[in-house]
């Protein structure tokens, strides 16, 4: 429910003359580029208005586990290869450090170029980012 109101004049206060009610969908869609038909549906039967349109992706979590572990076999990598640069070779791994502190966060970029994904409404097509980083630090040996 939300308050109409009636504004003051400066001589009355404002109040609240009626009560206007309504109610809201929420709606996973796994394809973009169905959003227009549905969005176009929803207006054909009584829908007032659209919001709330977001973009995440569904299995973030498994995708950043994939991340964080080719972080570190990188991070391995560059290590050894440092090491070896330096006429050494890697020892034990004493550290590592997700994100030097930072968590990963998907990001979200919309593109330049906005196409029409429907007829009935567009929707610029954008992408999402999972980044995981990876701090490691590892003995020396001569």
């Amino acid at each position: 429910l939300f308050p109409v109101r009636e504004h003051g004049d400066g001589v009355r206060a404002p109040r609240i003359t009626a009560w206007r009610a309504g109610s809201g969908v929420a709606a996973t869609l796994r394809d973009p580029a169905l959003f227009g038909a549905v969005a176009q549906a929803a207006t054909e039967a009584g829908a007032t208005g659209i919001g709330g349109i977001g973009f995440e992706i569904s299995d973030a979590e498994a995708r950043l586990e994939e991340a964080r572990a080719d972080a570190v076999r990188h991070a391995m990598a560059r290590a050894e290869a440092m090491a070896e640069a330096a006429g050494l070779r890697l020892g034990a791994v004493l550290e590592i450090v997700d994100g030097g502190g930072l968590s990963p966060q998907p990001r979200f970029a919309a593109r330049a170029e906005a196409a029409m994904m429907s007829d009935a409404m567009p929707v610029a097509p954008g992408r999402q980012e999972l980044e995981a980083r990876v701090s490691l630090r590892a003995e020396l040996c001569g």
